[in-house]
């Protein structure tokens, strides 16, 4: 009787335990229906060294990017050091931002900056806007 109450027990922890793993696994990025940012980053390379030819270099990328289906905004971003550049979009959705990160698009980036861009996607379900 011992070892079936113990049986009991332990597969009453284990239900437990698959029942929880599988509740936090529901909200995945692949099943998020929210906004999400999008960090990229890629080498500068030697551009580096002139940091304001690099950044009116970008400043000419902004027309692409304005009314591009489903990306909210755009932040152009440098590392400290200026050896990394890139950009933290916020997007409607992942469907949006699929949209844009093509295979096409990470060929590009490899072709362009020698090496391919490093992209994180985040679930974003607040936003504060504090600009008018």
């Amino acid at each position: 009787m011992r070892d079936k109450k113990l049986k009991l027990l332990v597969f009453g922890v284990l239900m437990i335990l698959v029942a929880s793993a599988i509740g936090h696994g529901l909200d995945t990025l692949a099943t998020y229906k929210g906004h999400v940012v999008v960090k990229v980053s890629f080498p500068v390379g030697s551009e580096a060294n002139d940091v304001d030819t690099f950044v009116e270099k970008m400043r000419l990328t902004v027309p692409k990017y304005e009314g591009l289906d489903g990306l909210i905004s755009k932040f152009y971003v440098l590392s400290e050091n200026n050896r990394r550049a890139g950009g933290l979009y916020l997007w409607e959705s992942i469907g949006k931002a699929n949209e844009w990160y093509t295979p096409e698009w990470y060929d590009y980036m490899k072709s362009a900056w020698g090496e391919p861009p490093t992209v994180e996607y985040l679930k974003a379900p607040i936003i504060v806007q504090n600009i008018q």
